[in-house]
């Protein structure tokens, strides 16, 4: 990650000015079958202090355990939980993990405070002042229980070999506070990637300014033993959205300024003991953060990315209008230059999270702007359990706000927009974003609009001039006599240089590849040249495709092919083969998946067959 203050990184080897560079490791999800639904959490229900009541004393009552639902066939749902109890088993013969952590569960089930997360007292008044100021949920249930066996067994508080939290923050865009968590050991955590594993919870709070905290939320991410994790401590990051935050919004000319307190706590739900609850595995946090002011530059409505392109990276005038910025071979993008246009399904991100604002909409333009055409095609959303939801606008292209920002409760990068865009749409486009009030009225001063080109075209083949048959876009050609010529039916032998020529073309050419394939070569066949990209250099190829393409053209050469230097497994053999050849464009190409958004490029596939004979290839091939 690259932190830079002004300028948008050009790489992933760009040095910032003003920043620096963080470089950590991450666990991808894994492939499952199943889907698990966490525990419950806990309601946002807190109460002011009361006097100590007189209560009955009645016998311990163990925390009800946690209950989860596992989805999916009943076979996988088996070998799952078998593993699962097979891990434990290991787990506890190999003996790394303290014993109070492998029955960390059992213990504060029996004894909620048996490690002093409660308080470190074993005086009964001490206990009992504790339980009172406590929230509502955990309370009810400890005041039913004998405070002389909720005293503290074995004094054990934050605990941060296993994980940690490192660091707090505000992303005020989306009005999240997020947090990140280090896994610092390849063991401890219940299983491997394909067992329950175990949950770390982080439960955020707020003062305000008035000294006390409020609940703003809990969030947890579910974490494994990985011994590939040896030397390279894991980073989880969670996240939850402020609620209610419209009420404590100030005007751009007064600091927000207020702490939030972050409690990581590893396999247990800190949320019902509140604010001073003190984990055992875990710590806790303290930072200060700046609530976005509800008027000023910041509130106003913004797109910032279209097809995960930042909208400072799209040229804003000139004959490159709309096109997004050159990325190089490396990754790395060029300054000053704008080569990519968009296509497919248009995804647009931004900020929509504006006072007063219940309702946004897109709409588009192809006329620079003289007449306008509301989107109304669905977005896709993520629901419970990794359901695919779809949102649809009113006729009007109304989308509700609340409820994209619920969608991105359950997946992050859920887009605001996901507008389906045609075979025939092609140019530049303008794109706006407008808000609205709770009866859909327009609010004035929040709107915003972006250039974007459109390519949504495919890589055009020609024909060959002068082939004797009909050959589109890749042809073969021998050498013979000292010319250069097609091959009628004829076979080629030996290592007989086989002649690639190409013939195609696009506006935004990207690159093409060729792939050899038949005979005993692997069924995917057998790269004969690797990407070559439009600034690669070769004479004969240049941002539009071939130089000089075009229908009954000769095309130009693009590859050479000697089968003598190929293996084949067992053995060479007489046989048809044929030529792959891949073209892509730049064009910047958004589609769907589930509820999950990508990008690809334009892509043509293209073949031309002939016969080989190995007869001949010197012997040591």
């Amino acid at each position: 990650a690259i932190l830079s203050w002004e300028v948008i990184p050009t790489g992933p080897t760009y040095i910032p000015v003003w920043g620096n560079v963080v470089d950590v490791w991450v666990q991808i999800k894994p492939k499952t079958k199943i889907s698990i639904l966490p525990p419950p959490i806990f309601p946002k229900e807190f109460e002011i202090l009361v006097p100590l009541p007189k209560v009955e004393i009645a016998p311990i009552e163990p925390i009800p355990p946690e209950k989860i639902i596992i989805m999916g066939e009943k076979k996988e749902i088996k070998e799952f939980l078998d593993q699962s109890m097979a891990e434990e088993e290991r787990i506890k013969k190999e003996g790394k993990v303290e014993k109070e952590r492998i029955e960390f569960k059992k213990l504060i089930s029996e004894n909620p405070n048996y490690f002093g997360s409660i308080t470190e007292s074993s005086d009964k008044n001490e206990i009992l002042k504790a339980i009172y100021k406590l929230p509502s949920p955990a309370k009810e249930m400890l005041i039913k229980i004998d405070p002389n066996k909720l005293a503290p067994v074995k004094k054990w508080l934050l605990k941060t070999s296993y994980e940690e939290l490192k660091c707090v923050g505000l992303f005020p865009e989306d009005d999240l506070l997020e947090a990140v968590i280090e896994i610092k050991k390849p063991y401890g955590f219940n299983g491997g990637l394909c067992t329950l594993g175990s949950l770390e919870y982080v439960a955020f709070y707020i003062d305000w300014g008035s000294g006390l905290y409020e609940y703003a939320g809990t969030s947890k991410v579910r974490v494994y033993d990985l011994p590939d994790v040896n030397g390279k401590h894991l980073f989880y990051a969670v996240n939850v959205k402020i609620p209610n935050i419209e009420t404590k919004l100030k005007t751009c000319n007064e600091e927000n300024i207020v702490k939030v307190k972050a409690i990581l706590s590893w396999n247990l739900d800190p949320t019902p003991f509140g604010h001073t609850y003190i984990p055992t595995w875990g710590n806790v946090l303290t930072r200060y953060i700046q609530i976005r002011p509800k008027d000023g530059a910041s509130a106003k409505c913004k797109i910032n990315m279209v097809n995960w392109v930042h909208a400072d990276d799209i040229s804003k005038s000139g004959a490159d209008e709309g096109l997004a910025i050159k990325i190089d071979k490396n990754g790395n993008t060029v300054p000053g230059t704008y080569d990519r246009p968009f296509g497919g399904i248009i995804a647009c991100w931004g900020n929509v999270n504006i006072s007063g604002a219940e309702y946004y909409r897109f709409s588009y333009s192809s006329d620079n702007g003289s007449t306008w055409h509301v989107i109304t095609d669905k977005r896709k959303a993520r629901g419970l359990l990794g359901a695919i939801i779809e949102r649809k606008p009113d006729g009007e292209g109304w989308f509700s706000r609340s409820e994209y920002y619920s969608d991105v409760a359950f997946y992050s990068a859920t887009a605001l927009v996901q507008w389906y865009t045609s075979s025939d749409m092609n140019g530049k486009y303008l794109l706006k974003l407008e808000l609205a009030d709770s009866t859909k009225n327009p609010l004035p001063g929040q709107s915003y609009e972006i250039s974007i080109k459109l390519d949504n075209e495919r890589p055009k083949l020609f024909s060959f001039g002068g082939s004797p048959l009909p050959t589109y876009g890749v042809a073969v050609k021998a050498v013979e006599d000292e010319e250069i010529v097609y091959r009628k039916c004829e076979t080629f032998t030996g290592n007989e240089k086989i002649m690639i020529f190409g013939n195609f073309s696009d506006e935004h050419f990207l690159s093409f590849s060729l792939n050899v394939f038949g005979g005993n070569l692997p069924p995917d066949g057998h790269p004969i040249t690797a990407s070559v990209r439009y600034d690669s250099g070769m004479s004969d190829v240049d941002s539009t495709g071939i130089v000089g393409a075009g229908d009954d053209g000769s095309g130009k050469k693009i590859g050479e092919l000697d089968l003598c230097g190929v293996s084949q497994i067992p053995n060479r053999i007489k046989c048809a083969y044929g030529i792959q050849l891949i073209i892509w464009d730049r064009a910047i190409v958004g589609y769907v998946r589930g509820y999950e958004f990508d990008t690809s490029n334009h892509r043509t596939d293209v073949f031309v067959t002939f016969d080989w004979d190995p007869a001949g290839c010197p012997s040591s091939q």
